[in-house]
């Protein structure tokens, strides 16, 4: 959303450049253009994104959302933030709110195919399935990186989950245009299931939280319940894209990856074993318990979500500052090679 008081003069400067925005795409995302004609720019082409979903019946909660910097905060740059596989753009609202605080523009994106009107749990249909995924998520990097090669300032990348491994593929399409890079619970490969599990597809949403989706819907929870909605074949199928983009090391950005211990959904063992690779990456898990989906209290109706104000401020101070997230040495968590993430509560190193 637009601050009231910006809108004016940005409406101006969209108007001044929008016919030639459309060819003024820079030869390379990693050297985009600065100042008020690049901001001009960057606003024309995200109503351009924004104009793709005006005939699309959109859930409350999932329409791509800028939220800007509070007007008495100078500006520092853009964040861009991408939600997780059934999930919507209102999954990174407190962020985006406190991020405000800190000078930071949220660009909250609409994955392919979600936020959808939702008749109970039937299939959605244009969701990308095995044939036209690549094809779908291709268009979505390119039109996200056409955005921000715009963006004045800082850029940086997020997501949680699916919307983690799209980020990913997203900046492995551009490795020089973000200073950072932060991946909460990315699903490259689904976890293992023990013999006793009913075998099946695996997606961000297991079965046994549907109930739990559905009774979300009530407190105004967005986004898709059920496995039967979703084709569960995708995700896997970007996890594996984005652990390419991962093994291939042309990341130059400091990358902030956060797990969740034996994430009953997604497998951490890939993930963890690439990253040791990358030249500055930065890791942590919170225990046991703490669920897949993390970061929002949209997805946790009703959960004492305890380690919420931590991911939080992690997350800010990463973001602002490239301090990467406090852990707590000769934790638990360190038999998997990755030392626990500290609570606001504990201290750290």
């Amino acid at each position: 959303m637009l601050m009231p008081g910006r809108q004016n003069s940005l409406f101006a400067l969209i108007v001044t450049v929008f016919t030639v925005s459309c060819s003024t795409i820079p030869e390379s995302f990693e050297s985009p253009p600065q100042g008020a004609r690049s901001t001009a720019v960057f606003y024309s082409r995200w109503v351009d994104y924004l104009d793709r979903f005006d005939t699309v019946a959109l859930q409350q909660g999932c329409r791509p959302t800028l939220i800007e910097p509070r007007p008495d905060v100078p500006y520092r740059g853009t964040v861009v933030l991408i939600h997780a596989y059934s999930a919507c753009p209102q999954q990174f609202f407190e962020l985006a709110e406190l991020l405000a605080l800190r000078g930071y523009r949220s660009m909250l994106v609409l994955l392919p195919g979600h936020g959808r009107i939702q008749a109970g749990t039937s299939r959605v249909r244009e969701l990308p399935n095995g044939r036209n995924w690549r094809r779908q998520y291709d268009a979505f990097a390119e039109a996200v990186n056409g955005i921000m090669a715009y963006a004045d300032g800082e850029r940086i990348l997020g997501g949680n989950s699916t919307g983690a491994a799209a980020s990913l593929v997203i900046h492995a399409q551009a490795p020089l245009l973000y200073e950072r890079h932060i991946a909460w619970v990315p699903f490259i490969r689904p976890a293992e299931k023990s013999s006793s599990s009913e075998a099946g597809p695996v997606s961000d949403l297991a079965d046994e939280e549907v109930n739990t989706c559905l009774n979300g819907r009530a407190v105004g929870r967005a986004g898709y319940c059920g496995m039967a909605v979703m084709n569960s074949e995708v995700p896997a199928l970007l996890g594996q894209e984005a652990l390419r983009a991962i093994s291939a090391d042309v990341n130059p950005a400091s990358v902030q990856f956060v797990f969740s211990a034996e994430d009953p959904v997604a497998g951490n063992g890939d993930i963890i074993a690439a990253m040791k690779g990358l030249e500055q990456a930065f890791s942590c898990m919170y225990p046991h318990g703490v669920p897949h989906l993390m970061v929002s209290q949209f997805d946790n109706p009703g959960v004492d979500m305890y380690w919420l104000d931590s991911l939080l401020n992690g997350a800010i101070e990463f973001i602002a500052e490239g301090q990467p997230y406090p852990v707590l040495p000769g934790s638990s968590a360190q038999k998997d090679g990755i030392n626990e993430c500290a609570l606001l509560t504990e201290r750290a190193d």
